[in-house]
C-alpha cells in the first residue's frame, strides 16, 4: 500500500500528526547518522570523553588495566602531538591517525591477530595498543619494542642500567650472571596459579643463593630490580624482603613500588 502525499492527508487530523513525527524521527536519524560519520573522520575536531573512548577501546582489548591505561595513554599521545582526542584515534590507532592527517588517504587499519605471544602474559591486541599509544616518542617498531620487553624480564643488569639508568657496572653484570636469570617462558593470559608453581620450578635447579660484595656497591638497588624482573615474569608473585632493621625493610619496600612510577623519573631508552 503506498503512503498518502502530504496533500493527500488532511493537515492537523491524527493520520497527519503521525506522518509528521515519523517524518521528524527520520530527519533526526540522518543528522545523527551524518553527524557520527564526520566525528569517525581523522581530521574531525569532536573530542571523545573517556568513557567513550573506553566503549571504543574495549573491541579489540581485553584486559581491563590495559584498557584503563590506554585510554589514559591516548589521551597523553593526543596532547602531546596536538591531534583531537577523537574517535578515528581510538579506533585506528595513533600511527595510522597520525598517517591520514599527514595526507595518507588509506591508513593501515589495527588489524593485529589476538594471539598468545611467547614470553607475555598479554594478548598481542593488548600489547599493540601499549605499544602504539604510550610509544609514540621513539622509533623502534613493535617487534622490536617485544624484545625489549623480553629483555628487561630476564636481564637486571639491562633493566637496571638501560632502562631505569642505574649506574651499574661490570661488576652488576657479573651478579646477574651468578643470580638466576627468569625466563618468561611458559606463562600464558590467564594463567593458574599451578602454572605459575611449576614456572618458578623450572627457573633454577639451584634454590639458594648468597651473595657477599661490600658496602656502596648498590646491593639493595640490585637485589630490588632483580626482584623486578621476577615480577614482571609473573605479577602475582610473592617476594620476600628479609633486612637487619626495619628502617632498611621499609625503605627497600618503598623503593621497590617507586620503581613502577614514572612521575618525575626520568627514563633512558635504548637506542635514544
Amino acid at each position: 500500500m503506498e503512503r498518502k502525499t502530504w496533500k493527500q492527508m488532511k493537515k492537523g487530523s491524527a493520520e497527519y500528526k503521525q506522518r509528521d513525527k515519523e517524518y521528524r524521527q527520520e530527519v533526526r536519524s540522518a543528522e545523527y547518522a551524518e553527524r557520527d560519520a564526520s566525528r569517525k573522520q581523522p581530521l574531525s575536531d569532536h573530542v571523545l570523553k573517556k568513557s567513550e573512548a573506553k566503549e571504543i577501546l574495549r573491541v579489540r582489548i581485553r584486559n581491563p588495566h590495559v584498557l584503563d591505561v590506554c585510554v589514559d595513554l591516548a589521551h597523553v599521545a593526543a596532547s602531546a602531538l596536538k591531534i583531537p582526542y577523537n574517535d578515528f584515534l581510538l579506533r585506528n590507532g595513533l600511527r595510522a591517525t597520525v598517517a591520514a592527517r599527514a595526507g595518507d588517504t588509506t591508513p593501515a587499519p589495527v588489524v593485529i591477530a589476538n594471539e598468545v605471544i611467547d614470553g607475555e602474559i598479554l594478548y598481542r591486541q593488548d600489547l599493540f595498543a601499549l605499544w602504539d599509544f604510550g610509544y609514540f616518542r621513539h622509533f623502534e617498531g613493535f617487534d622490536e619494542w617485544l624484545a625489549i620487553r623480553r629483555k628487561a624480564k630476564s636481564d637486571v643488569f639491562f633493566l637496571g642500567r638501560d632502562i631505569l639508568s642505574k649506574d651499574f657496572h661490570e661488576v652488576h653484570a657479573g651478579w646477574r650472571d651468578f643470580l638466576p636469570q627468569f625466563d618468561p617462558s611458559g606463562l600464558k593470559p590467564g594463567y593458574s596459579q599451578e602454572d605459575a608453581k611449576a614456572w618458578l620450578a623450572r627457573q633454577s635447579e639451584k634454590k639458594t643463593f648468597v651473595l657477599l660484595c661490600s658496602r656502596n656497591s648498590y646491593k639493595s638497588t640490585f637485589a630490588i630490580i632483580w626482584a623486578i624482573t621476577a615480577i614482571l615474569c609473573e605479577p602475582c608473585i610473592r617476594i620476600r624482603m628479609v633486612t637487619e632493621t626495619r628502617d632498611l625493610a621499609l625503605s627497600g619496600h618503598f623503593k621497590t613500588g617507586h620503581m613502577w612510577s614514572l612521575q618525575n623519573r626520568p627514563r633512558k631508552i635504548p637506542g635514544t
